[in-house]
Order: C-alpha cells, then structure tokens, then sequence
C-alpha cells in the first residue's frame, strides 16, 4: 500500500468505490488489491506494464500494419529508416533486457563477476 498509494486511491475509487481505503483493515484491502483487475493501475505499477492488455494488443496489430506498410517502400526494400515500434514503450523492453552473456565454465563466470564487483585479481 505504501509503494503506489496514488494508483491505488484511484483503482480502489473506479472499481470499489472506496473513498477513504485507509479507514479499512489492511487485510481487506489487501483482498480488494487481490480482486483487481491486470489493466488496473496497481497492477501495470506492479508488472512494470505501461498499458493495459487491450493497448498492448492494439499497438502490436499497429507495428505490425506500420511494418507492413514500411516494407513497400523503398527504406523497406533497402532495409533502412524501420519504424520504431510502440509496443515495446508499453511493454517497457528496452536494448539492455536482451543483453545475454553466456559462459564456457564457471571459472569463466567466476572471473567476469569480480570484474563487475571490483575485485579484479
């Protein structure tokens, strides 16, 4: 209740119609919490989701018809200027959530990790 108080005043107005949830015990609102829906605001907080289910699917078909629609001209034809996609705002994913680093042997990771800790040696 403490991380999102502003989110979750607004959610427990739409949907409970509670004005004043601070007056209620904490278990019970933490059983409203539990009862809300994914495209509440509380939960978009929670899941680091920038849109509710139905604007994350509107934004893929729209990447998807922009794509198409890219492809037929020439940028498209020489695979330059693509358009940048919206879900991933919504969505949150950014360059540095697919960075991958795999290791051939744990001392190989071993070594990497006191790189990244200082602990070079």
């Amino acid at each position: 209740m403490e991380r999102y108080p502003d989110e979750l005043d607004c959610d427990m107005a739409q949907y409970y119609h509670i004005y004043d949830f601070k007056s209620l015990p904490a278990r019970k609102v933490a059983t409203f919490l539990c009862g809300l829906d994914s495209s509440s605001r509380v939960k978009r907080k929670l899941n680091d989701v920038g849109g509710s289910f139905s604007e994350i699917l509107l934004a893929l078909i729209f990447d998807r018809l922009q794509w198409i629609c890219w492809s037929q001209t020439k940028d498209g034809q020489k695979g330059v200027n693509r358009p940048q996609p919206m879900a991933e705002k919504l969505i949150g994913k950014n360059d540095s959530d697919s960075e991958i680093t795999a290791f051939q042997s744990g001392e190989d990771y071993e070594e990497a990790r006191r790189k990244i800790l200082g602990k070079e040696g």
